[in-house]
């Protein structure tokens, strides 16, 4: 198993645009079966959570989660 050193700032840091992109995708597609609404889902709760780190505004994760990809 390989573990890699680094910070989880930095973690976060790729986290964020990788969900954000996965969600402009499932937008994108206009699916709607109840597996593309589960990812929706699941990705719109993980930014939420990460939106409450302190440092989120300064990876753009300033906007209303919801709002933009409602679920």
């Amino acid at each position: 198993m390989i573990f890699y050193d680094v910070s989880a700032e930095y973690t976060l840091s790729q986290m964020i645009p990788a969900i954000i992109d996965k969600l402009d995708h499932l937008k994108g597609t206009g699916s709607d079966d109840e597996y593309s609404d589960g990812q929706r889902t699941a990705y719109v709760e993980c930014l939420e959570l990460i939106q409450k780190w302190e440092k989120s505004k300064f990876y753009n994760l300033n906007f209303h989660i919801e709002t933009k990809y409602p679920i």
